[in-house]
């Protein structure tokens, strides 16, 4: 289940990839993600598909973490459950600023250096509705080219992991990341159950 997943340091980690911070994809089957890299995420609102944006913070590297559904103080609550992370963490939320989805999306992504992780949580929502889809599509590449350039590792979060229920936009965004990650949840009798595909 992904509520148990470990946070190891791994040897087995291959040259030119960075660590997830989840010792079974860096000991076993991903050997790191490679630098440059931004995968997406989609996850069934009912899976726990924000552990992998902890595991990611708990690396060594600094992290630009921006959250569009939740107020950074939850987040940095819940990654304190893992424990203290060992690079520097900005989180940053568009809850309660005057600042767009949009702006605050390609300031933090322009911070990033070479090494760095970047979060985006949620890249679905109430954000494309709100604010014009061309801009949201704008800011997701520039996103992308942030972490190109910088041989960083980037996760774009998507709370859906159907694709009849993506907006073209989203549909589209999601086609820019470079691998994918699809969390879902099934029911085991009175158990929901959380899988990685």
């Amino acid at each position: 289940a992904l509520d148990t997943l470990e946070t190891l340091s791994s040897d087995r980690i291959k040259d030119g990839r960075y660590s997830t911070g989840i010792s079974v994809f860096d000991n076993e089957s991903l050997q790191g993600i490679p630098a440059g890299t931004m995968v997406g995420i989609l996850s069934d609102p009912r899976a726990t598909g924000s552990l992998f944006n902890y595991h990611l913070v708990h690396t060594d590297r600094d992290t630009q973490y921006i959250s569009t559904s939740r107020p950074a103080r939850f987040i940095k609550e819940d990654i304190k459950k893992i424990g203290t992370p060992k690079g520097n963490v900005t989180i940053a939320d568009a809850i309660g600023t005057s600042e767009s989805t949009r702006d605050l999306m390609v300031k933090h992504s322009a911070r990033l250096k070479p090494g760095h992780n970047f979060i985006l949580e949620t890249a679905t929502g109430y954000q494309i509705e709100a604010e014009s889809p061309s801009r949201y599509l704008k800011a997701i590449r520039s996103i992308y080219t942030n972490i190109h350039e910088n041989d960083a590792i980037g996760y774009l979060h998507f709370a859906n992991n159907n694709p009849d229920k993506f907006s073209k936009e989203e549909t589209e965004a999601i086609q820019m990341c470079d691998a994918l990650f699809n969390v879902r949840t099934f029911n085991n009798g009175d158990k929901i159950n959380t899988e990685l595909e």
